[in-house]
């Protein structure tokens, strides 16, 4: 992605869009909300640092949700990335996984790493790819 294009970006979302690594990957990291709910701090309580987990968004992108394997809730983005994820993550390959959680608190502290893959790889039995 051109720096004009990330700079471009960044004006959408108020958020600053860092920029790829060597390999074309960008890293963001995002604090979950809504982690101190009951229900929550039960899913949460069996969570692990690196852990794989998905978001899933409400049909405009404003609501995003965070999800363990099994389908039980951990948080929400905020406003500004449910945005981030809408306008940008959501179009590549990408991957996300929970970075920290921080338990003795009253409410649980979570963020998650979301790695965003610039370069796209194709998978050998992806039946869109064409082979040349």
């Amino acid at each position: 992605m051109a720096q004009a294009e990330l700079q471009e970006k960044h004006i959408q979302t108020g958020k600053p869009i860092p920029t790829p690594a060597a390999n074309g990957d960008v890293r963001l990291v995002w604090k979950l909300k809504g982690t101190g709910k009951k229900a929550r701090r039960q899913t949460i309580d069996t969570c692990t640092e690196g852990q794989p987990v998905f978001i899933i968004c409400d049909s405009n992108g404003s609501n995003c949700t965070i999800i363990t394997e099994n389908g039980d809730e951990i948080g929400k983005l905020n406003e500004k990335d449910s945005k981030t994820y809408h306008d940008y993550v959501e179009k590549y390959r990408y991957h996300v996984y929970i970075k920290r959680i921080r338990l003795k608190m009253e409410k649980p502290r979570i963020k998650i790493l979301v790695i965003v893959h610039e370069k796209p790889q194709l998978s050998l039995g992806c039946p869109h790819s064409k082979k040349t």
